[in-house]
């Protein structure tokens, strides 16, 4: 798979702008939005298209965190709705 041909941002901003796009949001609930969009590993193909959780599938103590993530996949998709843009590489460390 080649990396190079979409998005690329860091962790930390990537952080960034969830807080930004989301100010409401306490540092709770960026952790567990990051919990379920990045895996453990260095880097993390984020697909935001296609992608959204079904909500009738997750724990009902768990609905507002899935609830988030789409919000964020839905948010990624207006940033790329004018490219062929389906995911975003997600890089904790190289």
């Amino acid at each position: 798979m080649d990396y190079t041909l979409k998005p690329i941002v860091y962790e930390n901003q990537f952080i960034i702008w969830l807080r930004d796009t989301f100010p409401e949001w306490s540092e709770n609930d960026i952790d567990d939005v990051l919990d379920v969009i990045l895996d453990d590993q260095s880097y993390t193909e984020v697909y935001f298209i296609n992608n959204d959780e079904d909500l009738s599938l997750v724990d009902e103590d768990e609905r507002e965190i899935f609830a988030n993530v789409n919000r964020v996949y839905a948010e990624l998709r207006n940033a790329f709705c004018d490219t062929d843009y389906i995911s975003m590489l997600v890089c904790r460390g190289w």
